[in-house]
């Protein structure tokens, strides 16, 4: 049957991480590529990760009562979509999942807000890289010759995420734990700039893998 073909998942385990990689380790799951694809920590590419994250903010005092001051819930969410072969989409936004999960549809999503990067796992640890340009001066001006003096007018936002890979209650891969995070800042002038966040459990909740059906990936298909 299909579902014994080594060769099949020999190449699925090419596409899920390198041929480098998995010839290396193959021995260690008994030479069989199945159990390889099955068992080995890696994102699941058939859907997203989802963190939902909600603060209270407070508002401005009332010049009609100073003692009142309202307050806010605030509530985001961050979505991760994985692909084989380290290709990988983030979005932030206050949009819900069912608003925002078709704009990860694609590798090459039309909606600007979804960055575009790359991750590679190590051992239980997905890193991503993803990088943003910025037009320094927004003129009409810079708009024009923006290719031609690109390295006067751009600005370059990397970010630096490291993700540690959770099974949970029998459901491989479902949960994502930040580990690091940081944001380094590149100014036309050559001026650079690093922050790094204070992982808090409430302002960086973990990440749950949710399944999306209309994705359709080579690793969607039901052999495992």
């Amino acid at each position: 049957s299909l579902t014994g073909d080594q060769e099949l998942w020999r190449l699925s385990c090419y596409k899920a991480w390198d041929s480098h990689s998995s010839a290396a380790l193959i021995a260690n799951y008994g030479n069989n590529w199945r159990h390889m694809f099955v068992e080995r920590v890696r994102p699941n590419f058939n859907g997203a990760y989802i963190s939902r994250t909600t603060y209270i903010r407070q508002g401005e005092a009332s010049f009609q009562d100073v003692h009142y001051r309202p307050c806010y819930l605030v509530e985001y969410y961050r979505y991760i979509r994985f692909f084989p072969n380290g290709h990988v989409l983030m979005l932030t936004t206050a949009d819900d999942p069912h608003q925002s999960l078709p704009s990860l549809r694609h590798r090459k999503p039309k909606n600007s807000n979804v960055l575009s990067g790359h991750y590679r796992i190590n051992g239980q640890t997905i890193s991503i890289v993803i990088k943003r340009d910025y037009i320094s001066d927004g003129s009409q001006t810079a708009r024009k010759y923006k290719h031609k003096n690109r390295d006067q007018s751009v600005s370059t936002q990397t970010f630096n995420i490291s993700l540690d890979v959770k099974t949970v209650r029998n459901r491989r891969n479902h949960q994502l734990l930040w580990s690091h995070y940081s944001v380094h800042y590149r100014k036309p002038n050559g001026q650079e700039m690093v922050t790094d966040f204070d992982l808090t459990a409430n302002k960086f909740p973990s990440f749950w893998f949710s399944r999306v059906k209309s994705y359709v990936t080579t690793a969607d298909h039901k052999l495992a």
